[in-house]
């Protein structure tokens, strides 16, 4: 990690709303910020400090494949922070929703 570089944070959900805020917040502080995002990082790819990292949260080998990327690129300066920040969004009563709806494995 560069001496000027506050340290490395993984946030899951950086694309949009909150995870997207926290993201800019991190990196204009001087952290490297690894973006996990489910898809297209848009403009995530243009900002200093940003690394988006491809993660499905529901997906286990998905999970493993980012923490490998990340492990392999923080090195031994390692992670300051985890912020798991990723959701899915539902509608109706969460009594209502199948296993497979709350897990998002369905659309």
């Amino acid at each position: 990690m560069p001496a000027d570089a506050r340290g490395n944070v993984f946030i899951t959900g950086a694309a949009a709303g909150i995870g997207a805020a926290v993201t800019r917040l991190l990196a204009d502080d001087g952290y490297t910020v690894y973006a996990g995002v489910h898809s297209d990082a848009g403009a995530l790819d243009r900002m200093a400090g940003v690394r988006p990292v491809p993660v499905d949260v529901t997906d286990p080998d998905s999970v493993a494949a980012a923490a490998e990327l990340v492990a392999g690129q923080a090195g031994r300066a390692g992670l300051q922070a985890l912020i798991n920040n990723a959701g899915i969004i539902l509608q109706g009563p969460v009594e209502l929703m199948s296993s497979a709806e709350l897990s998002g494995s369905s659309p």
